[in-house]
C-alpha cells in the first residue's frame, strides 16, 4: 500500500516556484491581450499564484526553522533601528568576540570589582554592536542592553537597563583597537549599588583575568585588578593647574 504524501511533506521551495510560475503566467496572459476574458484569466492566475506563495511563506514561518529565522530577522531589525551608536563596520570586525569586562563599584560601603562577560559576536548587524546581559546576582533577573562604538582607537560603551530608571553606565576605553595589547583599561561613569555617582575604573580582556563568583571578584583578586589597571591606564586623571611642575608666568600685557 502506497503511503499518501501530504502537502506538508512537499518541499516548500517547490510550492514557492509553483506559485511564482502561476503568477508569471497571469502576467503573460494580461500582456498578450486586453480582452475581458484575458483580464479575467490573468486576475485569477495572479490571485492563485499569490495565494500559493503566501501559503508557502506561512508554512515556512510556522515551522521551527521559520520561527528561528523570524526571530533572527526581528533581532536584526531591532539592532538596526534601535541603536544610536554606529561605527565603520570593518573596524568592528575584531571587536565582535567574547570579552571579559571588569569594573570597580561600591556595595555596602565596600569597593569591589565586578566581572561581566560580553558576547559581541551574537546577533550581528551592520555598523552596530548591541548585546544583552542578564544579572542574576540577587535572585532577581536584571537585564541590560549594551551598545558599543569605536572612534579612532577609543571604544565607547553605553549600558542601560531594559526596565527601571537606573542611569546608564558610560565607559570610555583608549587604545582598544591596538590589538597587540592583551588588556586595555578605561574609565566609567556608574551609579554604585549604594547610590553613589562614581567616576571609576574598567578593564577589558579577551582572556579571563581573575575568577569571580556571581559576578563579584574577591578582595584578594580585586587588588590584582587594581595593579593591572594602574599599570595599563596611562592617562593622567583629572589634572588641575595646581599640578603644574612649573608655574607659567603670565604676561602683564595679556
Amino acid at each position: 500500500m502506497k503511503a499518501q504524501r501530504s502537502l506538508n511533506a512537499t518541499p516548500l521551495w517547490i510550492i514557492t516556484i509553483l506559485g511564482a510560475a502561476v503568477t508569471a503566467l497571469g502576467v503573460y496572459v494580461q500582456t498578450s491581450g486586453a480582452s475581458p476574458t484575458n483580464l479575467m484569466i490573468a486576475g485569477t492566475l495572479a490571485a492563485l499564484g499569490g495565494g500559493i506563495v503566501g501559503a508557502a511563506v506561512s508554512m515556512y514561518l510556522a515551522s521551527g526553522e521559520g520561527r528561528n529565522t523570524l526571530v533572527g530577522i526581528g533581532r536584526t531589525v531591532d539592532q538596526l533601528l534601535g541603536p544610536s551608536l554606529r561605527s565603520n563596520d570593518a573596524e568592528l570586525v575584531p571587536v565582535r568576540r567574547e570579552w571579559h569586562y571588569y569594573h570597580l563599584t561600591r556595595r555596602d560601603g565596600v569597593y569591589l570589582w565586578r566581572h561581566t562577560i560580553h558576547k559581541f559576536d551574537v546577533d550581528i548587524a551592520p555598523n552596530v554592536i548591541v548585546s544583552t546581559t542578564r544579572d542574576h546576582s540577587f535572585n532577581v533577573e536584571l537585564s541590560y542592553r549594551t551598545e558599543v562604538a569605536l572612534r579612532g582607537d577609543r571604544m565607547m560603551l553605553v549600558e542601560s537597563p531594559t526596565s527601571g530608571n537606573e542611569p546608564p553606565i558610560i565607559a570610555v576605553t583608549p587604545y582598544f583597537t591596538e590589538w597587540a595589547r592583551k588588556v586595555v583599561a578605561g574609565v566609567i561613569l556608574v551609579k554604585s549599588f549604594d547610590g553613589e555617582d562614581l567616576l571609576s575604573k574598567c578593564l577589558w580582556s579577551q582572556d579571563l583575568l581573575v575568577q569571580s563568583e556571581s559576578g563579584d571578584v574577591s578582595p584578594e583578586r580585586g587588588r590584582d585588578l587594581d595593579v593591572i589597571w594602574r599599570n595599563t591606564f596611562k592617562h593622567r586623571i583629572l589634572p588641575s593647574l595646581s599640578d603644574n611642575d612649573t608655574v607659567a608666568s603670565v604676561s602683564k600685557n595679556a
